[in-house]
C-alpha cells in the first residue's frame, strides 16, 4: 500500500514538474514574440524617421501615379501645347486635394505654373508633406510640361512657409523657391502678398546655370475640389460666389 501510494505521489509530482516546464515554456514563447514584435515596430518608426525626417525626395519620385496625359512621352498621348493643355486632365483627388499656383516674371516672358498636393511623408504641425505633381513652363524656347514621376521634387518647411522644389523637363532642370515673408505682412497695409517666389534653370548635362534667378509673381490660385486650405496668402481664381453674386 506504501509502495503504491509513493508510486502514485512520483507520478502527480512528474505531471505537475511537467505542466511547470510547459508553462514556462510557453511564457519564454509569447515573451519572445512580444520583444520580436516591439523590435520590429521599433525598426518601422526608425525608418520612417530616417528616411522622411528631412522632408525630402530623395529619389526625385513625386509619390504619386502620374496622370493619363503628361509631356508626350511614354505613349501617353500628344504632347499638350499649352498650359491649359499641360495641366488639363488634372482631377479632385479621392483624398484632400490638388492645389494650382501660376506665376510670371514682372515681363512675363517667362509664365509657369505647378501643381502639388498633400502626400504621405511624415511632418509635425501645421504643414503638408506636399508632393509635386506637374509641372508647366512657357516661353519664348516652346512650353515645358513635366508629369513624370521621376521629373519632379518636393521640399517643404514648416508650415509651407519656405518651400523648395524642381522640375526635369526635356530642356533644363528648373528650381523655384516659395518663401513666405512674415515680417512684410506684420506691415500695415502689405507691401504685397508676402511671398518671395524665385525660379532658376540649370544644365541637365553639366549643372551649369542656364539662366535666373529671376523673380516671380503670383498670377493666380485655384484647388480641385475647392478648399479652403490650399492657396495660403495667395490671389485665388475660383472663389465661390456670394448669395450677392449668384
Amino acid at each position: 500500500m506504501r509502495l503504491k501510494l509513493r508510486s502514485i505521489a512520483s507520478s502527480a509530482a512528474r505531471a505537475g514538474t511537467d505542466v511547470v516546464d510547459r508553462a514556462a515554456r510557453e511564457l519564454l514563447f509569447f515573451r519572445g514574440m512580444h520583444q520580436t514584435i516591439s523590435l520590429m515596430l521599433a525598426c518601422a518608426a526608425l525608418f520612417a524617421a530616417c528616411s522622411d525626417g528631412n522632408h525630402t525626395n530623395g529619389s526625385r519620385d513625386s509619390g504619386v501615379t502620374p496622370d493619363a496625359a503628361a509631356n508626350g512621352d511614354g505613349g501617353r498621348g500628344p504632347a499638350p501645347t499649352d498650359l491649359d493643355d499641360c495641366f488639363a486632365d488634372l482631377s479632385a483627388p479621392e483624398t484632400f486635394f490638388v492645389e494650382v499656383q501660376s506665376f510670371a516674371t514682372e515681363d512675363e516672358a517667362i509664365v509657369l505654373r505647378r501643381a502639388r498636393k498633400p502626400g504621405t511623408r511624415s511632418y509635425g504641425g501645421e504643414t503638408f508633406p506636399y508632393d509635386l505633381v506637374r509641372f508647366g513652363l512657357a516661353s519664348e524656347e516652346g512650353l515645358e510640361c513635366v508629369s513624370r514621376i521621376g521629373g519632379l521634387e518636393y521640399e517643404f518647411g514648416h508650415h509651407n512657409w519656405d518651400e523648395r522644389w524642381e522640375a526635369h523637363g526635356d530642356r533644363a532642370r528648373y528650381v523655384v523657391t516659395e518663401k513666405l515673408d512674415v515680417a512684410n505682412l506684420s506691415t500695415e497695409p502689405p507691401s504685397d502678398d508676402g511671398w518671395d517666389d524665385i525660379i532658376e534653370a540649370f544644365s541637365l548635362a553639366s549643372g551649369e546655370r542656364l539662366w535666373g534667378p529671376l523673380e516671380l509673381e503670383g498670377t493666380g490660385c485655384y484647388s480641385l475640389p475647392y478648399d479652403l486650405n490650399p492657396c495660403m496668402n495667395r490671389a485665388r481664381t475660383d472663389q465661390p460666389l456670394s448669395a450677392d453674386e449668384q
